[in-house]
């Protein structure tokens, strides 16, 4: 055995020693580093799973928000088409009462007495200049030259038009109290979507996944790894050689030259191999980097999942009150139709109120048309017994004459009577408003009008 060959063991073996300590470490390293990716994966694939769980709780809420939208907006609608009712309706009421204040009554069907003055005509128009008085039991007069003349009035003014506002009263009060009610909601749908996009705002971006980044730092430390056995394995085949040389006393002087030489060599070889472990090293820190960001990303979500749980209470609390808001409207809307009803009860009433005064003006007319036609009857009669007691006393004189002296004088003294005069007795006539004839026509009109004759 050479000396020379035997003083490079012990380099030899420090140099491997020191080469597997590193390696080892360097395995260590790696093994945490692999752990640690595994907490990554693991981290992302819960972070993962929650925010897709949020982004769902989220897309629901919207949809709630939307539904509620929806609610109150067919509610509105049904509103708006009731306000179209009330209109045909109003307007079918204050067709009937125009119509009827377009009617002009004779002052005689109101008046008790009217003037000598109104004989002619009874319906008095205002004067321009005219000053108003109250005249007393309903009537109106105008103070005109010294005298005082009957207003005119029509078929409304002895329409009490109470019924009418009391409706109308009530109606108002129902329909601003639907207004109040939607109103209690207006904002609803907007806040509970303002709470959405700020709390998903909030929510962390789970779609980077880290696999790509772990795949780069895992082959990063593999291929400083590979660098680390190969040295470490031409190390030990470095020590093996020398160890052959040892026990080799043929070696030759260049395989000891060389051996020499590679001896001289291993302090780099382990300068590069601390190298690389260093490498393995610093990239461990990204991996507890990564593992960072997916814990702080769970930290995140659990601020974003109490945003939510306040969200769900909020979504409770504002469907509940839709719910009760929905239900008093339906009520409210029911109230208001059975208020159309009494608008058109209303109309059917003053209807049947025109109906009735077009029916009288008819009965008045057919009823002085009987008293003249009675009158006219007696009128007659009366004529014609005058004309036959006439020729009763033709007769009886004309007997007489021809057989009168030849009667003894005590005999059938009442033959001599002349006829009994035949009275009947015509009472005063019926105190009827007496009727022009473009207002029986007006009235004959309306009545084939309401009755659908036309």
């Amino acid at each position: 055995m050479s000396s020379p060959v035997e003083s490079l063991i012990p380099p030899s073996e420090r140099a491997f020693q020191d080469a597997q300590l590193l390696c080892v470490h360097a395995n260590d390293q790696m093994q945490d580093s692999a752990r640690v990716a595994v907490d990554v994966v693991a981290l992302h694939a819960k972070v993962r799973w929650m925010v897709d769980g949020v982004l769902e709780q989220f897309k629901l809420a919207s949809q709630v928000a939307k539904t509620l939208g929806e609610q109150r907006m067919r509610v509105i609608q049904e509103a708006k088409e009731w306000d179209a009712l009330r209109a045909q309706y109003v307007m079918a009421l204050d067709q009937v009462l125009d119509a009827c204040g377009a009617q002009v009554v004779p002052a005689s069907f109101w008046h008790a007495s009217p003037s000598a003055d109104d004989a002619d005509d009874d319906v008095f128009l205002l004067e321009p200049n005219g000053i108003h008085e109250d005249a007393g039991a309903g009537s109106s007069t105008l103070k005109t030259n010294g005298k005082r003349k009957l207003m005119t009035k029509t078929l409304r003014d002895f329409i009490d038009e109470n019924a009418i506002e009391d409706a109308n009263d009530k109606i108002d009060d129902e329909r601003n109290r639907l207004d109040d009610l939607l109103a209690s909601t207006a904002h609803a749908q907007y806040a509970l979507e303002a709470h959405v996009t700020a709390a998903s705002g909030e929510l962390v971006d789970a779609t980077d996944s880290p696999s790509a980044v772990l795949d780069l730092l895992r082959d990063e430390q593999k291929k400083a790894s590979d660098a680390m056995a190969n040295h470490l394995h031409g190390i030990m085949a470095h020590l093996q050689q020398v160890e052959h040389a040892v026990r080799d006393e043929d070696a030759a002087p260049q395989d000891i030259d060389l051996l020499v030489r590679d001896t001289d060599e291993l302090p780099l070889i382990l300068a590069e191999i601390q190298d690389f472990a260093k490498q393995i090293a610093a990239v461990h820190p990204q991996f507890v980097t990564l593992r960072r960001v997916e814990e702080d990303r769970l930290h995140a979500i659990s601020h974003t999942i109490h945003a939510l749980e306040t969200l769900e209470t909020l979504m409770d609390e504002t469907l509940a009150h839709q719910d009760q808001v929905e239900s008093d409207a339906r009520d409210i809307l029911g109230g208001l139709h059975a208020h159309l009803e009494t608008l058109d009860a209303l109309r059917s009433t003053y209807a049947s109120y025109r109906l009735a005064y077009s029916k009288l003006v008819l009965e008045l007319d057919r009823r002085a048309r009987y008293s003249a036609a009675a009158e006219q009857l007696l009128l007659g009669a009366l004529q014609t017994l005058d004309t036959m007691r006439d020729e009763e006393e033709r007769d009886r004189a004309l007997f007489f004459a021809e057989q009168g002296g030849y009667l003894p004088d005590d005999l059938c003294l009442f033959v001599g009577n002349p006829p009994p005069r035949t009275e009947i007795s015509i009472g005063p006539r019926e105190d009827l408003p007496a009727l022009k004839e473009e207002l029986i026509a007006e009235a004959r009109r309306n009545v084939d009008l309401l009755e659908g004759r036309l």
